[in-house]
């Protein structure tokens, strides 16, 4: 899907979020094990709920 949503003529952002944070909610990562290295190789955005939520989304 990230893929699909980059445009070469367009500005566009593609945003991995890992949810791993059990605190906040359900970690639900499996099935999902490539997607780190598939983030790096293509420049993606990725962030993780464990160590980003309080950055990203603070008030």
């Amino acid at each position: 899907m990230l893929t699909f949503s980059a445009h070469p003529d367009r500005p566009t952002m593609q945003l991995l979020v890992r949810h791993d944070g059990p605190d906040r909610e359900i970690d639900y990562s499996a099935g999902a094990e490539q997607a780190p290295e598939l983030a790096t190789t293509e420049r993606w955005t990725a962030i993780r709920i464990k160590d980003d939520w309080t950055a990203v989304f603070s008030l």
